[in-house]
């Protein structure tokens, strides 16, 4: 039976937690940098829910069935259920509704539109489509708040395009957590092929990428995500130190949201806390331990050769030298 909610008229529940701004934590830039780990870690405060790449929530999650963090299809998770419910009556994200707003929402948001939508100008029609998209976002935040009875949503969905229309969703404070990577580390790591434990599948994988591919992406993430953060609240965080100070770094980033790390459970070792949560997408970290020691991953120092290293840093020089990644340490 079809929802009778309309998309512009949001159940009361949702109202209710909209009366302030739900406040948001966006991990943005390029893949491979940790940011599931970095998310899983933030979700250890009790005052924050991490949902992974809220991103993918209608193309990966629920078209395709793949897992939530939890273990169950996106479509079959209590949780985004009861999301659903809240926003579109009882045929949740199966209602007419739902499935109109999240194709709009997939038609404004995709990164191949990244370069017209700063160089090109809007059409009205494309103006109001974009209205109702952030409109629906800002809903779909409160509703995942109030449904997790938080006060903070973690979205590592790490894409500039989706950056770029939530950072301006009604009712929406976000602070943006800009996350980078040496480009030899992200470049190495993309040459790997990587299963995906969420596709359901199991043909789904992450790269390989050649070099060619990798670090223009990586350049040109970092430069969207970094021009959207002049605009907020935010932070830059190399990988490498949140590797080396990971205590220290979660607790820089939830100061963002005015938390109290103290809050954060203590392992009583160098181990940080972990709660898997309901996150969508991510690498196989999703599925990983309630704690972990996190590790740098240093094998790009011996797997990329030397001059490649110098030719990629060389391709970026100017964003290698603002991140500190000029020398090879």
């Amino acid at each position: 039976m079809a929802s009778t909610h309309s998309v512009d008229e949001p159940r009361s529940v949702t109202d209710s937690v909209a009366t302030e701004p739900i406040r948001v934590l966006y991990i943005g830039g390029e893949g491979r940098s940790g940011s599931t780990v970095l998310e899983k870690a933030l979700a250890a405060h009790p005052e924050v829910v991490a949902v992974g790449e809220l991103k993918y929530l209608w193309r990966w999650g629920i078209r395709r069935n793949e897992l939530c963090a939890c273990g169950n299809p996106v479509p079959k998770c209590e949780f985004w259920s009861a999301v659903g419910e809240r926003l579109f009556g009882p045929g949740g994200f199966a209602s007419p509704e739902a499935v109109t707003v999240l194709e709009e929402y997939e038609r404004t948001a995709a990164n191949r539109r990244m370069l017209a939508s700063f160089l090109t100008p809007v059409l009205p029609s494309s103006r109001r489509r974009l209205a109702r998209v952030r409109k629906f976002l800002g809903r779909l935040y409160a509703a995942i708040a109030a449904e997790a009875g938080a006060s903070v949503v973690v979205d590592a969905s790490k894409h500039p395009m989706h950056l770029s229309v939530a950072y301006r969703a009604d009712g929406v404070d976000m602070a943006v957590v800009q996350l980078v990577r040496n480009p030899c580390g992200v470049t190495n790591s993309w040459s790997k092929k990587v299963s995906l434990p969420h596709d359901p599948t199991g043909t789904r994988t992450m790269g390989p990428h050649p070099a060619a591919m990798v670090v223009p992406r990586w350049a040109l993430m970092n430069l969207a995500v970094q021009y959207i953060r002049w605009f907020r609240d935010g932070a830059v965080i190399r990988y490498e130190d949140f590797c080396r100070h990971p205590k220290e770094t979660i607790a820089t980033i939830l100061r963002l949201a005015d938390l109290d790390p103290t809050l954060v459970p203590d392992t009583g070792t160098e181990a940080i806390a972990l709660t898997a949560g309901h996150g969508i997408a991510g690498n196989p970290a999703r599925f990983g331990a309630d704690e972990i020691t996190v590790k740098e991953d240093t094998a790009w120092r011996s797997n990329v050769p030397r001059l490649k290293q110098l030719a990629i840093k060389a391709a970026v020089l100017p964003q290698v030298i603002q991140y500190r990644y000029l020398s090879r340490d």
